[in-house]
């Protein structure tokens, strides 16, 4: 059967904000081992994980992401603030917050949600929260002591990253980490919506499968 084809809709940051944060990664890396830190050039703000999908699927979710990215506007992210979830006791994923000037990429993603639920990929349960993951914890003996080594970061200002497209990838799970392909970026704001850049994808298959970008890496 053709493989599955693992995808995920998100916002690029700028190389000046990808710079600020890979200068934290690395204070951060240091004072602890037991995470799996996303490398420099992954780091994004994800809008929605689609899963793993048949290639004609994916087909149809092009359509939907132009339609969704021409009714969000071009905008800024202001990337501020290293934290934590859950907020309490032992992290699991460790963030960086963004905050969208102007305010309109809540109701873009809910749209997105929408139509992407419409071509048969499962909205998502929890609400839309901004954020670029900066690693995932593996083990981590001293919770505490990872909680200290974040704090100095928890107010810090990366930059601002201006946004004025949404970007398709496709992602493959490597021991030595994910590889993201980008597969087509979708304008904002644009008025002839439903043509993205060329994208390819392999060849179709049957079966959708879903898992929350939380629980492991996109």
């Amino acid at each position: 059967m053709p493989p599955l084809i693992r995808a995920f809709v998100a916002a690029e940051l700028s190389a000046a904000v990808r710079a600020e944060l890979a200068a934290a990664l690395a204070e951060l890396r240091r004072a602890e081992p037991g995470v799996k830190w996303t490398a420099p050039e992954n780091l994004h703000l994800t809008l929605k994980f689609l899963g793993e999908l048949p290639a004609e699927i994916l087909e149809r979710a092009h359509a939907a992401v132009a339609l969704a990215a021409a009714s969000c506007p071009p905008l800024e992210l202001t990337v501020r603030g290293v934290g934590a979830f859950p907020p309490r006791g032992a992290p699991r994923v460790l963030w960086v917050g963004c905050a969208d000037r102007p305010p309109a990429l809540g109701a873009a993603v809910l749209d997105l949600e929408t139509r992407l639920d419409l071509v048969g990929i499962p909205r998502e349960a929890r609400d839309f929260a901004a954020h670029v993951t900066l690693g995932r914890v593996k083990t981590v003996r001293r919770p505490d002591r990872l909680r200290a080594a974040l704090a100095p970061f928890a107010g810090a200002l990366f930059g601002v990253s201006p946004v004025a497209d949404w970007t398709l990838f496709s992602s493959r799970l490597l021991p030595t980490g994910p590889v993201y392909t980008a597969l087509a970026r979708f304008p904002l704001g644009a008025t002839g919506a439903g043509s993205p850049s060329p994208a390819t994808a392999p060849a179709t298959a049957t079966a959708i499968t879903t898992s929350r970008p939380d629980d492991i890496g996109v």
